[in-house]
């Protein structure tokens, strides 16, 4: 029994070496897993998509189409392997389904007029010695008139000395392609220099309207060889759906009779030059704008390049947005203007709250500062400044106060509420220490001014009132400028 067995063993021990030994005198050589490939593919370490932007415009094409890839085998093996590419547009479609785009295949003229280099993989490297590059000829540039279109680039083996390599070239399915984006920004040649939309506040108040349309607009150029450029502007109220919809507002239209009131001065790039030598420029001569009703507006408009060649070409919208409201601070301003007045000439009219007092108004003379004596929620005051100013700007500093309504008045009967100053912006008046202050869109002849301001009961400072240092932690100090 046990002899038998033994030779059953021996024989299927010499069946296996048999069958080892055909495959070993195989011409192809298999690795374990059974494939005899090595595929080459664009190199995932790095970009497989490119984006390049040129400008086709009516005096040329600016900028250039270079995607470049770089491009690996599996194996570094004894083999040369000369690969190249090729645009295939049929794959456009399923990218931009998988990536929710909109991109468009190249014109087929355009296509033609590709141009993308051969690369080789010497032996004893699995990198190409060269990246590829594909391009495209500036006249054919010129016929891309779309937004934005894909190139997609496939590899192909072109040849293959194998040398001592066991191992056939092959392309990778899921890694052989390779995209170039163009974006053809034509629109953005000519940009404006800041921001494109601009804002206007136009206040209506008991003292008169201030503010009126007035907007102003530079421009560069991404290149400018010599021509002469002029920027012209058209308003055109059926872009405001679009533009509401997209910054989710709901501006109103300005009627057409205070459009046709507007002033449009055309700006203009000089011969040779990047940047605007005249900015372009709306304003509103006849103030036709102070008679809109209160509410938001938006002016859309339409901007378009005529070159010196009188080609012309649109350049992206600008738009004026309108805020018309019943204020009288103007919380668009970024600077401040005016001078302080000098509060020798003062006197307190009336105090009351928190322990402020018409007695110690004399502590905002000597010391700066106008003390309260008790932690309360709110305090009041008016002030005379001892005859009439137009003032420009006011400020009511103070770190226990939250908040201060003010009123102005010419007579001490009739006033005019200026605001909360919760709901609006102050400047930097750039002296030092720094003082927040809040301008006014127009003069308003005062003598007597009327404050009620909102404290913060949990600021730290009323802990120390009792103290002489601690008194100006808990303090009033109102400015005013004209």
């Amino acid at each position: 029994m046990k002899l038998k067995n033994i030779l059953l063993l021996s024989g299927a021990l010499s069946l296996g070496t048999v069958a080892l030994t055909s495959c070993g005198n195989d011409k192809e050589t298999f690795d374990v897993f059974g494939s005899n490939k090595n595929l080459v593919f664009f190199d995932t370490n790095t970009a497989t998509e490119k984006t390049t932007t040129i400008y086709n415009t009516p005096i040329g094409v600016y900028g250039t189409v270079d995607g470049t890839f770089s491009v690996k085998a599996q194996y570094g093996t004894d083999a040369t392997i000369v690969l190249g590419g090729e645009a295939d547009l049929s794959l456009v479609e399923g990218y931009n389904t998988k990536h929710n785009t909109t991109l468009k295949a190249l014109p087929q003229q355009a296509a033609n007029a590709l141009q993308i280099n051969n690369v080789a993989i010497r032996p004893g490297s699995n990198l190409a010695d060269t990246t590829m590059t594909v391009t495209l000829p500036e006249e054919a540039c010129a016929l891309l008139t779309e937004e934005s279109y894909l190139v997609p680039v496939r590899l192909k083996v072109l040849s293959e000395n194998r040398g001592t390599s066991p191992y056939e070239a092959a392309v990778n399915e899921d890694y052989g392609t390779a995209y170039v984006i163009i974006k053809n920004a034509a629109k953005d040649f000519i940009t404006i220099s800041d921001s494109n939309v601009k804002n206007v506040s136009i206040a209506k108040t008991p003292a008169g309207v201030f503010g009126q349309i007035n907007a102003k607009w530079d421009f560069s150029m991404y290149d400018n060889k010599d021509a002469e450029v002029t920027v012209k502007a058209e308003f055109d109220n059926g872009l405001i759906t679009a533009y509401n919809t997209e910054n989710k507002k709901a501006y109103n239209a300005v009627p057409e009779n205070i459009l046709k009131q507007l002033q449009v001065t055309p700006g203009k790039i000089s011969k040779g030059q990047k940047t605007s030598s005249t900015p372009l420029t709306i304003s509103d001569p006849n103030n036709a704008s102070q008679d809109l009703p209160l509410g938001e507006y938006v002016i859309p408009i339409r901007l378009t390049a005529t070159y010196s060649n009188s080609q012309t070409a649109p350049l992206s919208n600008a738009y004026i947005v309108i805020n018309v409201n019943e204020t009288l601070i103007n919380d668009n301003a970024t600077s401040f203007s005016g001078s302080e007045l000098d509060n020798s000439g003062w006197s307190a009219v009336s105090a009351s709250g928190a322990g402020l007092s018409v007695d110690n108004f004399s502590s905002l003379k000597d010391n700066g500062y106008w003390p309260f004596k008790q932690k309360e929620d709110n305090t009041s005051f008016e002030i005379d400044l001892g005859g009439t100013h137009n003032l420009t700007g006011f400020a009511i500093n103070g770190q226990a106060i939250s908040s201060s309504v003010v009123e102005f008045s010419a007579d001490g009967s009739t006033w005019v509420t200026i605001g909360n100053t919760s709901e609006h912006k102050s400047v930097n008046t750039g002296g030092w220490p720094a003082v927040y202050a809040y301008v006014l869109y127009g003069a308003v002849p005062t003598r007597y001014v009327r404050v009620k301001c909102k404290l913060n009961t949990n600021f730290w400072g009323w802990s120390y009132l009792n103290y002489s240092w601690g008194a100006s932690y808990c303090s009033v100090t109102p400015r005013f400028y004209e």
